[in-house]
């Protein structure tokens, strides 16, 4: 990582709070270090063992994979608008656009919603170009003026456009759908997916394949309204519906964020959910914190977003390999 790219990093971030001060959010940091490190879906933590000093016991804790947990704490407390800039880990993640130790951006506030969260992130990412006197944006090839409009669209017309069919039409239970109706229709359009394949791992190689590659051709593209199976912690419009978004950008995901879940009884389902679909995955038990499903009947209505500022800053610079903008010593190859 070069000085110019150390320096725009730190104009970024102090772009960032300029950004979130100006709008009375509070800037927090929360522990690194869980009990629980986040249950999303395909997501693996990485463990860490703690010794007690005075005797023999272990104690083992996970690095987190987003600080969205905690963040929910201090809205439960009492905080109405917060936002935090931090590194998060995840295991298993090396390519071109992926690194375990990434930095990430992640706010919340109250009697807030996803549209307001798209709205928000639109403004910041302009604000954040021009204090960088940033006029295009540029990934894997393709270069967006910072001036082009945003497209909006629901991942259902999304479907239709790109796949010729609507995703919601694939789903026969809304929690856990089976492969019976999108098989066929991934077959049709040419997909190539193993017959052990899911329904989520078909959706992915749909999205990989055939719809993110047309997204990249919009530019400036927010996806809005996803399956309920896909909106881990989102609150739901309807049975099949919840409030979900992603930001996209010259086809690179930048931001995923959603109006939250409330209610211990369905985040507890949705944590046990995850943690049963990731154990198979992994052959791994991740634990749930308990103490905040009982805290988070507590928790207002909000919502919340991360945005990862290492992507951000490679469309900021033209960077072609996220390890061109972060700083790191650990040797990822074999």
């Amino acid at each position: 990582m070069n000085r110019e790219v150390v320096r725009k990093r730190n104009k970024l971030y102090s772009s960032i709070r300029k950004y979130f001060c100006d709008r009375d959010f509070i800037q927090v940091e929360t522990a690194i270090l869980q009990l629980s490190p986040g249950l999303d879906r395909y997501t693996r933590p990485m463990a860490v063992v703690l010794n007690q000093p005075l005797n023999d016991i272990s104690l083992q804790r996970y690095l987190h994979t987003s600080p969205e947990f905690a963040m929910k704490r201090i809205l439960i407390n009492g905080e109405k608008k917060i936002f935090q800039i931090c590194k998060a880990f995840r295991d298993r993640e090396n390519s071109k656009i992926h690194h375990p130790e990434f930095s990430m951006l992640e706010w919340y506030s109250i009697n807030s919603d996803y549209k307001v969260l798209g709205y928000e992130v639109k403004e910041l990412i302009g604000l954040s170009a021009e204090e960088l006197k940033v006029n295009e944006l540029s990934f894997d090839g393709r270069i967006i003026p910072v001036t082009s409009s945003w497209t909006e669209i629901s991942i259902s017309d999304a479907f239709k456009r790109f796949a010729e069919f609507d995703i919601f039409d694939t789903i026969d239970h809304p929690l856990n759908p089976s492969t019976k109706y999108i098989k066929p229709k991934a077959h049709k359009i040419g997909l190539n997916f193993h017959p052990s394949d899911n329904w989520e791992d078909i959706y992915h190689k749909l999205m990989i394949e055939i719809i993110e590659p047309k997204i990249a051709e919009l530019g400036l593209v927010i996806v809005y309204d996803y399956p309920v199976c896909l909106g881990s912690t989102a609150k739901k419009i309807n049975d099949k519906v919840c409030e979900r978004l992603e930001v996209y950008i010259a086809g690179l995901e930048v931001a995923n964020g959603c109006s939250e879940l409330l209610g211990t009884d369905e985040n507890l389902s949705n944590f046990e959910t995850n943690q049963k679909f990731n154990e198979k995955i992994f052959q791994e038990i991740i634990p749930i914190d308990i103490s905040l499903v009982k805290e988070i009947k507590e928790l207002p209505e909000c919502a919340g977003i991360a945005l990862g500022l290492d992507r951000l800053l490679m469309l900021f610079t033209g960077a072609k390999n996220i390890k061109e903008v972060i700083y790191s010593q650990v040797n990822l190859e074999a």
